[in-house]
């Protein structure tokens, strides 16, 4: 589980380095830094889950697999929407920096999740 989570979350990380740099050199403001990060930490916390329900249900029967990856979608929308109306609602962000990132962070996620989805199939067959 460990190289699976560490590919996918090391783009995230580098776009925070990245962010902080662009930042101390005041090429960005801090209201956009704060947006961009506060959606890449949500998408981490989504994928993360995402990854432990894989792991826990990829060798299991169908029931079992189909139970904790559709479940767990629900739980980690929710997740997500929770997280999104706190963020927006409290915290003093650029509201479009903000939901833009969240959407790039959910299609590459999204993808990658896809590919292992696909892999498990070819499995299958």
């Amino acid at each position: 589980m460990i190289r699976k989570i560490k590919y996918p979350l090391l783009l995230p990380a580098i776009c925070i380095l990245c962010l902080l740099v662009m930042h101390h050199y005041q090429v960005i403001t801090t209201v956009f830094r704060d947006s961009v990060f506060y959606a890449s930490i949500i998408m981490m916390i989504n994928f993360t889950f995402f990854l432990i329900f894989w792991e826990y249900s990829k060798n299991k029967n169908n029931k079992t697999f189909l139970i904790y990856n559709l479940g767990g979608m629900a739980f980690r929308l929710i997740l997500t929407l929770i997280g999104v109306f706190v963020v927006i609602k409290f915290l003093n962000i650029d509201k479009y920096a903000f939901i833009f990132a969240l959407f790039i962070w959910y299609i590459l996620f999204l993808t990658y999740e896809i590919v292992l989805f696909k892999k498990k199939a070819e499995k299958v067959t």
